[in-house]
């Protein structure tokens, strides 16, 4: 069996830390409320997780409105969670939280002169590098236009990307507070990561970590056809797979 090459794919760090990374005030239409855990008394929700292809199921949409703030018991929840686990492959994580819906807002500040621009809540890339991936034959996943204005009202052509929770870790986490009632979660990642080989996607080149889906992770071919074509905004480090 091929040697499963996996990495972990982040933005540009440079401009990260130095604090000029691009300022998008957006969000998707749609989320899911977040959670009031009548265990652990822990409100939360998971943003990292984001199905922007989804709509919001006809009826009472209000729950689901991603400028109102929502917080429902685990009971509630799980019936608002239904209605959208309905649309979704069965093995899709829905944690609370979730958005879901085309991603709209207006470019704040900083320069969008990058092929990539990848935050925690959002994944974007440039139309035309998109097509160039699609082209080549290097990336299959689809995408959903985001509709984003620059700063002079004029609409920026990028697409967001259709990331799914995929990977497994294959070392536990670190010690910490989780609660495995409603799934809340601060334990820290082990380091070095290192990725159970069987939960890696087959027919995916990008996806997410389900044990922290901030975490973006990609194939060889991915990475290679990246580099090659000289996209900028990404940068790569190598997980460990076993």
């Amino acid at each position: 069996m091929a040697e499963a090459v996996l990495y972990r794919v982040l933005p540009n760090l440079t401009r990260w830390r130095a604090s000029k990374y691009p300022v998008i005030e957006a969000l998707h239409r749609w989320k899911l409320p977040s959670i009031r855990c009548g265990i652990c008394g822990v409100v939360w929700g998971q943003i990292a997780v984001v199905y922007p292809w989804v709509e919001a199921p006809e009826g009472d949409r209000q729950i689901y409105q991603a400028n109102r703030v929502c917080v429902m018991p685990p009971d509630e929840l799980k019936l608002a969670r239904e209605r959208i686990a309905q649309i979704l492959p069965v093995e899709y994580p829905l944690p609370p939280g979730a958005s879901f819906g085309q991603l709209r807002g207006r470019h704040q500040s900083g320069r969008m002169d990058e092929d990539f621009y990848l935050y925690h809540t959002k994944s974007l890339l440039s139309k035309d590098a998109f097509n160039r991936l699609r082209s080549s034959g290097a990336l299959a996943l689809e995408s959903t236009a985001a509709l984003i204005k620059g700063k002079e009202g004029i609409g920026l052509d990028f697409v967001e990307l259709h990331l799914v929770p995929r990977a497994e870790l294959a070392t536990d986490k670190l010690s910490g507070r989780f609660c495995a009632a409603c799934g809340f979660d601060q334990r820290p990642l082990p380091e070095p990561l290192v990725i159970r080989k069987s939960t890696i996607p087959p027919n995916e080149e990008l996806f997410q970590l389900k044990d922290d889906p901030g975490v973006k992770l990609g194939r060889a071919s991915f990475v290679d056809a990246v580099r090659t074509m000289g996209l900028t905004g990404i940068e790569f480090e190598r997980v460990e797979v076993e």
